[in-house]
C-alpha cells in the first residue's frame, strides 16, 4: 500500500500554499510519495514559455532532517518539451504539518553556468494524525 499526498490538489483540510509561476515555469502539482518505508518529494512543472533548446535543470529540495543539507535531482527538459516530473532522492524522514522549500534552476548549458529560470514552490507534508502510526510501522521516521 502506497501513500500519496498532493498538497496542492485540495487533499488536506487547510490551504496548502498555492501554487507558484514564475517568468518560465508554473507548478502543476507537488507533494510526497510514500512507498514502503520511502518518502519522496513528487514535483510537476510545466514550462510557459517555448524555449528553443534543452534545458539542464537542478531541482533541489529541502532535507527534512535537522541541519541536513538539501537533497537534488538533475535532469533534462529537452527542446519541445513543456512537462517536468520529478522525484527527490528518499528523505531521511520527514516532520508533518511542516512546510517544505523546493527550487528548480534551469540552465542553458551542462555545466550550469547560463541560468534561464529559477522557480520555487513551497509544499506541505500534511498526514491525518490517525495515519502516523501506520507510518511509523512501516519504518518512515517522523520527526
Amino acid at each position: 500500500i502506497s501513500f500519496l499526498v498532493w498538497s496542492l490538489q485540495g487533499c488536506v483540510a487547510t490551504a496548502p500554499p498555492k501554487p507558484s509561476s514564475s517568468e518560465r515555469f508554473v507548478t502543476e502539482g507537488a507533494g510526497f510519495l510514500v512507498e514502503g518505508s520511502s518518502v519522496r518529494y513528487g514535483m510537476i512543472y510545466r514550462l510557459t514559455k517555448p524555449y528553443p533548446d534543452s534545458l539542464y535543470v537542478v531541482v533541489e529540495f529541502e532535507n527534512p532532517k535537522p541541519g541536513g543539507r538539501p537533497l537534488r535531482t538533475e535532469t533534462l527538459l529537452k527542446a519541445g518539451e513543456t512537462m517536468l516530473k520529478v522525484q527527490s532522492p528518499p528523505l531521511p524522514g520527514i516532520e508533518n504539518d511542516r512546510v517544505y522549500a523546493t527550487t528548480l534552476t534551469a540552465y542553458r548549458d551542462h555545466n550550469h553556468r547560463q541560468l534561464v529560470a529559477r522557480h520555487e514552490q513551497p509544499v506541505m507534508f500534511r498526514m491525518p494524525e490517525k495515519l502516523l502510526p501506520q507510518l511509523r510501522q512501516r519504518g518512515v521516521v517522523l520527526f
